[in-house]
């Protein structure tokens, strides 16, 4: 058989993938709708046809946006747009007591 364009196989019955030449950026998952269309599936934070755009989601918390999308975070968070705690520094080192927590 001579198949036709996105097909593949002895009976020309295999979808060929357009996920090979068509590849999603930033992690996104490239899924084939038809022979000749794709999807990609970006992660949280990215968008566009293949996941090139970054989104400005914001930084919570006084953090500070970086030019490949994450935060710069100031003490006490931590995580990719400064939501989580960094764990509190324990008594002893601080000198709280009482069962105080540092802040920092």
């Amino acid at each position: 058989c001579t198949c036709e364009t996105g097909f593949t196989g002895p009976y020309c019955d295999t979808v060929l993938g357009m996920c090979v030449e068509t590849a999603c950026f930033n992690g996104g998952t490239c899924f084939n709708l038809d022979p000749r269309n794709t999807f990609c599936l970006c992660p949280n934070g990215y968008a566009g046809d293949r996941c090139e755009r970054i989104l400005d989601l914001g930084c919570f918390n006084e953090g500070d946006l970086l030019s490949d999308g994450s935060c710069a975070c100031s003490m006490p968070w931590t995580g990719r747009y400064c939501t989580l705690l960094k764990d509190p520094i324990p008594m002893e080192v601080c000198g709280c007591s009482n069962g105080a927590i540092c802040v920092y």
